[in-house]
């Protein structure tokens, strides 16, 4: 009950702070959204099992995001990003024989993201929210043939974590990094994913349009056309 009073108490003094801030943020430039793609890494692992025989594995990420600025140091922004993600799980052995399965998961990621911008020019930013994901398609590999694909096999939603931090430059160039963390449940058919975790990191750059000028470029712009 304590809990559910103090995000009511924050939650209403954040409703009654954000008009004074929003005044200083333009109307014209409040919403901004942008495109970006990138390379992650990503693996699994279960706090119940030993995890050295398990490994990262690299994916491609591409997506789309919009935010919205309610202040100059605080906005949220919403994605949908599709991602690669999986591992590689290595001492295995199937029939007497060694084999390295990797296991692919084609996911549609969507970021709802809070993020605090840092900084005189307001470029720098730290983020965290959710990052739940949908599965696309999910498969394993082992020694260059494909198996497993029925999706009975995998988890089709994961709840998930995400924060990182982002830079923007000034001509609308992004460059971001951002490690999230989702459970995969406790799915009795689920093929080595049984109670255990995603995690992975992703390094993406794109481009943002319509973003909002540090406070300094504007300053300076008022004063050129005095």
């Amino acid at each position: 009950m304590k809990k559910i009073v103090f995000i009511f108490c924050m939650a209403c003094l954040l409703w009654d702070v954000s008009p004074l801030y929003a005044q200083a943020v333009p109307a014209e430039n409040r919403f901004s959204y942008g495109l970006k793609a990138g390379m992650n890494l990503s693996s699994l692992f279960s706090v119940y099992a030993d995890n050295r025989d398990i490994h990262y594995i690299p994916g491609v990420m591409v997506g789309i995001f919009g935010e919205y600025r309610f202040t100059p140091v605080f906005g949220l922004s919403l994605g949908v990003n599709y991602s690669g993600e999986g591992a590689k799980i290595s001492n295995v052995s199937i029939y007497g024989v060694s084999v390295e399965p990797r296991i692919r998961l084609n996911k549609l990621n969507i970021p709802l993201l809070a993020n605090f911008y840092l900084g005189q020019r307001r470029r720098f930013a730290l983020k965290v929210g959710l990052e739940p994901s949908v599965l696309l398609q999910g498969k394993m590999e082992i020694a260059g043939k494909t198996c497993f694909k029925e999706r009975k096999y995998y988890v089709p939603f994961v709840p998930a974590v995400s924060w990182g931090m982002s830079y923007d430059f000034s001509n609308g160039m992004i460059i971001e990094g951002r490690w999230s963390l989702g459970y995969n449940g406790d799915d009795g058919e689920s093929l080595f994913l049984n109670d255990s975790y995603n995690s992975a990191f992703a390094l993406a750059v794109g481009y943002r349009f319509n973003r909002l000028r540090s406070p300094l470029v504007r300053q300076r712009a008022a004063k050129m056309y005095r």
